[in-house]
């Protein structure tokens, strides 16, 4: 089993990326734990808390993702230095 990472988002993916979002969040509102997806930011900030655990080493540190939605706080965990092997994400909706 081989595990690639994510690619950085282009300006284009990232627009397929908010239209996907928004067609899951249409068809089931209530499925969809956001009014947003997640961005950039917001990714940054969530991943700060990570580097005060005492094994910061992001190599050592395994990880659960539930709702992967769009991608980008996987995106941002992997560019923290999160090992793929140590990543499980979890997404209902296959889209």
């Amino acid at each position: 089993m081989s595990i690639t990472p994510p690619s950085p988002v282009s300006p284009v993916r990232a627009g397929q990326q908010i239209r996907t979002f928004l067609r899951a969040w249409a068809r089931d509102p209530m499925g969809v734990a956001a009014v947003l997806p997640s961005g950039r930011q917001l990714s940054q900030k969530m991943l700060k808390p990570l580097s005060l655990l005492p094994e910061s080493d992001p190599a050592q540190q395994r990880v659960i993702e539930l709702g992967a939605g769009t991608g980008a706080f996987t995106r941002a965990l992997i560019e923290h230095g999160l090992h793929c092997a140590n990543l499980l994400v979890v997404e209902r909706d296959a889209s």
